[in-house]
């Protein structure tokens, strides 16, 4: 157990007798994850999802040193857990399964039809509560590897997304200073295109309305002018300039 003062919380690690050694060097590199992250921890509004993020730093640790873990032993683990709290729950009525197994295959029939991420990651941690209330190992284990996945997804959307809305507010700018005196018919768009055009593409697996298919018509309209007006090339231009930074404002 190792107090942290900065978040005032304790950082406890649960491990054999005869790994103190080990724990002791994985310690600091536990530390600098959190503390790296104290926000989190400082902000915390009670949704444990808030923690997600610090899944992969803090499994690289301990995967680095194998023998706190031992080879094929952590699924087991995992599944002993699971089956020791389980065992503790009463168990549902054949009423209650099921409702709940009809519930499940709604939303795996929902999920598997839906190309937007976040909904996607929603329903499956749906499906995964439902699994660990009928005790389902092999249900619960399989929505919690995908959970794992789409979240990963995720953040690498969101990264591309922040990627090129800082390109497409550099490329515009760029693009109507070079104007100068001349028309902004006359302007070279190729740049601001190429990154609205991947921004669009990116945000479709993110929003549930049809925002991406605005930025990808204003792309086209930047390369293919003609038949545009220039109240319309105008409008384009203005809507891009004016486009929030934060990749979490399109997202729905």
């Amino acid at each position: 157990i190792t107090f942290i003062n900065e978040i005032n919380s304790d950082l406890i690690i649960i491990a054999d007798s005869e790994d103190n050694k080990l724990v002791n060097k994985i310690t600091p590199k536990m530390l600098r994850i959190i503390l790296n992250h104290k926000e989190l921890f400082l902000n915390w509004d009670g949704n444990r999802d808030t923690f997600d993020i610090l899944d992969n730093p803090i499994s690289e640790v301990v995967q680095s040193h194998s023998k706190l873990i031992g080879k094929g032993t952590l699924l087991d683990k995992h599944v002993n857990i699971l089956k020791s709290i389980w065992a503790s729950k009463k168990d549902l009525s054949s009423e209650q399964q099921k409702k709940l197994i009809q519930e499940r295959e709604s939303l795996i029939t929902e999920r598997e039809e839906l190309a937007n991420i976040q909904v996607k990651l929603n329903l499956s941690k749906k499906i995964l509560e439902i699994s660990e209330e009928l005790k389902d190992e092999e249900g619960y284990l399989k929505y919690q590897d995908d959970a794992k996945q789409l979240n990963k997804e995720l953040q690498d959307v969101k990264l591309k997304l922040n990627y090129y809305l800082v390109r497409i507010r550099e490329t515009m700018h760029k693009a109507v200073k070079e104007l100068k005196d001349k028309p902004l018919r006359d302007g070279s768009y190729r740049e601001v295109y190429l990154n609205l055009y991947s921004f669009s593409n990116k945000l479709k697996y993110l929003s549930s309305d049809n925002d991406w298919q605005e930025y990808r018509r204003i792309a086209n309209m930047l390369i293919e002018k003609e038949g545009v007006s220039d109240g319309e090339l105008a409008a384009g231009i203005t809507k891009v300039l004016k486009m929030r930074e934060n990749p979490e404002d399109y997202i729905n």
